[in-house]
């Protein structure tokens, strides 16, 4: 009887609590399902707001932009109307991102630098990046005239082609699309205002019988350890015959008289020569046929810089020590000979004092060993 009383009591506890449980579930379901909808209420609202300060973000950043645009264009004309064009021009200097720029046709291939084309470009910026890491069609404020205004504008570029050294390499029938194309929309043409041009004759490009014939040679040996980049591409371009030098040379005609003209004659490095070998080679070779248009180009009026490079071919170089360099006031087989004369000796000289001195250090060590040694005699006994 006890146990069928206790039995009662106890499904009725059980009972009172499965109802608190169901309560408590359907109270706690329902405040889950009132927080979803307040959830997406929320999240319909985060998108609207997403959208609107998306929005007013992309209207803030129009406004700062003319904002920005209109204070650089009065700090410009108050730069403009305070200075004289000499101070301009010392400020113009500090905007440009190089002295000196590669003009190149941009394909890809060994011997491509892997710049982008200059005539592929739209601003100095984006061909400075070599579209790595600019967008096509991007632009500098200060070449844009809403920014800056066109007199500074003008002036900019102008300064700008006037000291930057524009390089060619090999590619010297570029000079002519260069000189006379208005890349960048600037208003005048770079053979009107550019005063630095360089070339970089490569004289593995053209015919020389001597060359053409010791590069084979050099290249089918069988102890030859140097990569030919000049004739193992896929596709080798034909050389041209040696006269064409001159023609190629043509070209600089087009630009301002007074336009500052430095060329670089170089070789590819060949084991059976040393470079002043090189060099000596390319002053009797090379030379004469360049000298005949190198004569009509100081008569016109340019200024020109010979160089006999020490370097391979794209190694652009001004001024070294080991480089023949000729840019006197008459431009004269015989006087350039002569100067190379006096070069190599030179050249001669420094290099014997090296070897003197590579000996007198080995000298200078067997002198220190046997002075150690005869301390341990003198200690042994």
């Amino acid at each position: 009887m006890t146990e069928s009383v206790n039995l009662e009591a106890e499904c009725k506890r059980l009972h009172e609590r499965s109802l608190r449980a169901l309560e408590e579930e359907l109270r706690t379901d329902k405040e889950h399902q009132v927080i979803q909808k307040e959830i997406k209420q929320l999240r319909r609202h985060g998108k609207a707001l997403l959208q609107c300060s998306n929005d007013k973000k992309s209207a803030a950043t129009k406004i700062l932009e003319d904002y920005a645009k209109a204070a650089c264009r009065k700090l410009c004309e108050d730069v403009y109307g305070a200075f004289p064009r000499e101070v301009r021009d010392m400020i113009y200097g500090h905007l440009h991102a190089r002295d000196e720029m590669r003009v190149t046709r941009g394909f890809k291939g060994r011997w491509s630098d892997g710049s982008e084309s200059y005539f592929n470009s739209c601003s100095e910026k984006h061909w400075c990046a070599s579209g790595a890491h600019e967008v096509a069609g991007t632009k500098d404020l200060w070449w844009d005239s809403c920014c800056v205004g066109e007199n500074m504008l003008r002036e900019l570029s102008e300064h700008y082609y006037r000291t930057v050294l524009f390089l060619f390499a090999a590619d010297c029938e570029l000079l002519l699309k260069f000189r006379v194309t208005d890349q960048w929309g600037l208003g005048f043409v770079p053979g009107d205002i550019a005063t630095n041009i360089g070339i970089s004759i490569d004289c593995a490009r053209y015919d020389f019988a001597d060359i053409g014939l010791i590069l084979r040679d050099d290249s089918n040996s069988a102890n030859a350890n140097i990569s030919w980049s000049a004739w193992d591409t896929d596709s080798t371009p034909d050389r041209k015959p040696c006269e064409a030098l001159s023609l190629d040379l043509e070209h600089l005609f087009g630009f301002r008289a007074g336009t500052n003209i430095f060329i670089q004659v170089s070789v590819e490095k060949i084991k059976k020569r040393s470079l002043l070998e090189n060099q000596q080679w390319m002053c009797d070779a090379v030379m004469p046929i360049l000298l005949s248009t190198l004569q009509r180009l100081k008569v016109a009026g340019y200024k020109l810089k010979i160089v006999l490079s020490s370097k391979e071919r794209w190694a652009f170089s001004r001024d070294t020590e080991d480089d023949f360099t000729f840019s006197g006031q008459k431009l004269d087989m015989d006087v350039m000979q002569s100067s190379f004369r006096l070069f190599k000796v030179r050249a001669l000289g420094k290099i014997q004092l090296k070897k003197d001195a590579e000996e007198g250090n080995d000298s200078f060590g067997d002198v220190g060993d046997d002075d150690e040694d005869n301390e341990e005699g003198h200690s042994s006994n």
